[in-house]
């Protein structure tokens, strides 16, 4: 009986062991993650005749975004466009995250 509960006592420290390791590198894989914020900075363009902001957005985004609607939703925002019509021209701020 002795020899039972003296691997039982082995056995649990052991999965402690593990678990704990097993607990910090995930801990520290996750954080590591969380370290690396994307850094967005703009960028101001002149619109030229025949652009339009879905063209724009596609040759501006990258895959910060999840779809270039999601880009020109942001464009819009920061540009305070109610519509997608913009002018030759006229200057467009963008969004570019590196």
């Amino acid at each position: 009986m002795l020899h039972n509960k003296k691997s039982f006592i082995m056995l649990m420290g052991f999965c402690f062991i593990l678990l704990m390791s097993c607990s910090l590198f995930f801990g520290f894989t996750y954080a590591k993650g969380l370290d690396e914020k994307p850094r967005k900075s703009y960028v101001t363009i002149t619109i030229e005749s025949y652009d339009t902001l879905w063209d724009i957005s596609k040759e501006h985004m990258n895959e910060a975004y999840y779809s270039i609607t999601d880009y020109i939703t942001e464009v819009k925002h920061i540009n305070n466009l109610n519509n997608d019509t913009i002018l030759a021209g006229d200057s467009l701020i963008l969004p570019i995250v590196e």
